[in-house]
């Protein structure tokens, strides 16, 4: 059973690696790098069991959130997202990931008002973030990419009808 439970975290900390890693790879060797991970994230119940057994583990949880959403089960995404975010609580972590993913969830289940709070909020998180003093280049190239990400979710989210309109 410990060998079971070594090699599920083995596996998870090479996968977490890996995406890590890909973020500051080259656009060439992205596609090889995503593909492979893709082999992971496509295996749900691989990242509940690893959210069982070290439910502290915030990067399993995120891992966990970003597979549901990439198989569009919003709701149960939107769950694993607030969950992260509880757990970066009290840190000096950026939240502002979480944020924005929850904010699409909350797009995907048809509730465009509750998206435009959450993402709005999102980025003037985004933007103090930007203004503090001296981060670092990668995390404010980050920063901006969510930021320009967050402008985007917002165009799309329907607008709302006046009362009384008529399509």
């Amino acid at each position: 059973m410990k060998a079971n439970r070594r090699l599920v975290i083995a596996n998870g900390l090479c996968v977490v690696s890996i995406l890590f890693s890909a973020l500051t790879l080259t656009p060439g060797l992205r596609a090889t790098v995503k593909d492979t991970v893709a082999l992971f994230q496509t295996n749900e119940q691989y990242w509940r069991a690893a959210v069982r057994k070290q439910p502290e583990r915030r990067e399993l949880h995120l891992l966990l959130a970003l597979t549901l959403y990439d198989a569009g089960k919003f709701a149960d995404a939107e769950q694993e997202f607030r969950t992260v975010k509880a757990l970066y609580a009290g840190t000096s972590a950026a939240q502002t990931l979480p944020d924005y993913y929850i904010g699409l969830c909350l797009a995907h289940q048809d509730q465009p008002d509750e998206a435009r709070i959450v993402l709005k909020q999102t980025l003037l998180l985004n933007d103090a973030f930007l203004n503090q003093k001296s981060p670092t280049a990668a995390r404010t190239r980050r920063h901006r990419e969510l930021k320009q990400n967050i402008m985007a979710a917002l165009q799309d989210l329907p607008t709302r009808q006046p009362v009384g309109s008529k399509d």
